[in-house]
Parts: C-alpha cells; sequence; structure tokens
C-alpha cells in the first residue's frame, strides 16, 4: 500500500475480568517505575462506533462517562474473521479474519527502534494481578515482524483483539502513522499526534476512521477459524463486496497463495465443515493476506501444520507488517524482528531478536 505504515500502540492498559478495582490512569502511579509513561488521562478511551461516527447501541458508559463499543467481552473467544463493514448484513462474519514508544520516567516520549531492548513494568504501588498488561507501548515498523511471547493466561490473545478493537481495554491509544508523516525521533511533543487523554484521536486511529474500516487495515487471523456457511472461496467473494474493500483497487489470489502453502485446489470450494483444521487455518490466513491489510494480527497461524507447510508460510509472511503470537521459541527467533515477551507482573519486556532465518533458511531447513 502506499504510503506504507507502522503500528503505534501507547499506555495500553487492560485490567482482568472480575478485578473490582477502579482503573487509576499513569499519571495517579507512582514516579517508581522503569520506562513506563507518566502523561495524564482523565477517562478511558472510546473504543469503537458504528460507520456514521455515532456510538453503537451495543455501547455501554465507561470510566468518566465516555461510551466504548463491546465487540467482544472480555474473556471470549469469537475466532470468525474480521474484514468488513458493522452496515453489511453479513457483519457477524465480517466481526472477527481482519490482525514502541516507551517514556522516560520525566514523561519525555522515546520511540523505540529495532534493536533496542525496552523494558515496560507495573509502578510498586500498583496491584498487577489486577491487570493483564499495564500502560504498555510498542511500535510495529512496516515490514516488520514483532513476535509476541509469554505463559498462558498473560493476554497474548486479548491483546491482539483489543488491537482489532475486538476486545475492550481500559486505556491506551492505537493508530497507524505513514512513514512519510513520522515525526523524527518522538521526543517533539507538538507533533506527537498519539497522547492518550488527549481527546483528540490520530487520523488513522479506529476512531478516527470508523471500526469497520480500522478492521479492514490491520486484520486479526484467529488461531482456529470459525466454520462459516460455503466454502473459502464463497468466503473471498463475500468479503470483496463489503464497503470497506469494494474500493480496494488490487487484490492478491487466495489460492495462489494457498498453493505455495501446499493446501490442495479442491479445498478452496469445498465446504468449511469439511476442511481439516490445517486447511481451514491456511485457507482463512491465505484470505486475509489476499485482502492486503496494512498490519496482519496473528494469534498462532501455523499451530495445525506440518513442518513444510509451516515454514512455507513463515517464508510468505516475511514480507508483510506482522503481530505474530507464537509458543514456539524456535518460530519465534525464525521470524521475528524483535520479540515482546508478556508478563505475569502486567509488563512486558522487548528485546532484538539475533538475528530471524533468511528465507533461504526457511526453505533448506527441514527441522522446527
Amino acid at each position: 500500500m502506499s504510503p506504507t505504515v507502522r503500528l503505534i500502540v501507547k499506555e495500553l492498559s487492560k485490567k482482568r475480568t472480575g478485578s473490582a478495582k477502579q482503573f487509576r490512569p499513569p499519571s495517579q502511579a507512582s514516579s517508581s517505575r522503569s520506562s513506563v509513561c507518566s502523561h495524564p488521562v482523565p477517562s478511558a478511551p472510546r473504543v469503537g462506533n458504528n460507520s456514521n461516527g455515532t456510538p453503537s447501541s451495543h455501547s455501554k458508559s465507561g470510566h468518566g462517562g465516555s461510551h466504548r463499543h463491546r465487540r467482544g467481552e472480555p474473556g471470549s473467544h469469537s475466532t470468525k474473521p474480521a474484514t468488513g463493514n458493522d452496515s453489511d448484513s453479513d457483519a457477524a462474519a465480517e466481526a472477527d479474519v481482519e490482525a514502541d514508544t516507551t517514556h522516560d520516567g520525566d514523561g519525555a516520549d522515546s520511540v523505540s527502534v529495532p534493536g533496542e531492548d525496552v523494558t515496560l513494568s507495573t509502578p510498586s504501588d500498583v496491584d498487577a494481578s489486577d491487570f493483564m498488561w499495564y500502560n504498555i507501548g510498542f511500535t510495529v515498523e512496516s515490514g516488520e515482524t514483532l513476535v509476541i511471547q509469554g505463559p498462558s493466561g498473560v493476554g497474548k490473545t486479548t491483546l491482539l483483539r483489543a488491537i482489532a478493537q475486538l476486545t475492550d481495554y481500559d486505556h491506551g491509544v492505537i493508530y497507524l502513522e505513514p512513514d512519510n508523516q513520522r515525526h523524527g525521533n518522538g521526543n517533539d511533543d507538538e507533533n506527537d499526534q498519539g497522547e492518550a487523554g488527549s481527546g483528540t484521536a490520530p487520523d488513522l486511529s479506529p476512531q478516527a476512521m470508523g471500526v469497520p474500516q480500522w478492521r479492514s487495515r490491520v486484520m486479526y487471523v484467529p488461531q482456529y477459524p470459525a466454520i462459516f456457511p460455503g466454502s473459502p472461496l464463497d468466503f473471498f467473494f463475500k468479503i470483496k463486496q463489503f464497503s470497506t474493500h469494494v474500493a480496494k483497487p488490487t487484490w492478491d489470489d487466495p489460492v495462489e497463495i494457498g498453493n505455495a502453502w501446499g493446501l490442495p485446489e479442491e479445498c478452496w470450494c469445498s465446504e468449511w465443515r469439511n476442511l481439516s483444521g490445517g486447511q481451514a487455518q491456511r485457507a482463512a490466513l491465505a484470505i486475509a493476506v489476499a485482502c492486503k491489510p496494512d498490519v496482519l494480527l496473528l494469534d498462532e497461524p501455523t499451530s495445525a501444520l506440518d513442518p513444510t507447510s509451516a515454514r512455507e508460510v513463515e517464508r510468505t509472511l516475511r514480507d508483510y507488517t506482522c503481530l505474530w503470537v507464537t509458543h514456539d521459541p524456535n518460530q519465534a527467533h525464525r521470524v521475528g524482528d524483535r520479540i515482546m515477551k508478556l508478563q505475569l507482573d502486567a509488563g512486558c519486556t522487548i528485546e532484538p531478536n539475533t538475528p530471524r532465518e533468511s528465507n533461504a533458511s526457511l526453505t533448506s531447513q527441514s527441522d522446527l
């Protein structure tokens, strides 16, 4: 796409389901913390609206009286691809295939770049058990793969779903920024358009462009595809009719993409329910790639694949901007430019990979 963009996430926090304590913005927490932003945040963000800009009928009052769109309740695991417009009759089918900024202790911004070590931890007076993640931030550069790892239950899938506007969160700013509009090193406060709690949304945020359009550009691919009516090819043609995609000038061919991953062509005309787990996973992922989003949010995209097919998928996705969840440390080091590890204390670390494998290595090696 032109221009290429990067994904920016700032000061993102999510309380665990059932926590009774009131959320405290970073400005109200202790200053004795490591690389955690301390900008004032008066209220939670508006997570989503209808396509006409008004709060959806699913919205409810959030912190500070703002409304937040509940595309999926926290803890729910909808697995349907999300690629389209809420106003379409097939909104349910669209709702789910759709995909560093850190701050010094004095509140000055410093943008993390590939190769930089980042540590984000919770303040000493914040109860980490109340949060999945507290005040985390990062940037995924155009063409970069940021791998997400961490123990089960730490919130990896929830983080992807929050970025896709499928799961509610308590605080934070998420937006795209064109490479040709990047703001230097991120220390120019006058140019930093994405401050949480500033009251203004960046031009390429979900709030500014609308959640359906956001999901067509930042596309979430769940680990387990839903069983849709009809065939994968039927579903792809339906997506192309959604209002958020209909004006798209070019598409890639999902059948050709699937062929490269060893997916037999006859699978594209078979009913979803007749496909194996690995076939359905490759078909859903190929459809997402064919939609040519800016960012892919990938939740264990090769978990059902044999080693050879997994390597072919990895090779294809090297050319895309990805946020990639995997439990496989070998895969993390093969595909990741950087590796973010979510921690049980609601913080995270981001480290450079050393270095990820070349395409030649991905195709020549047979072991995972």
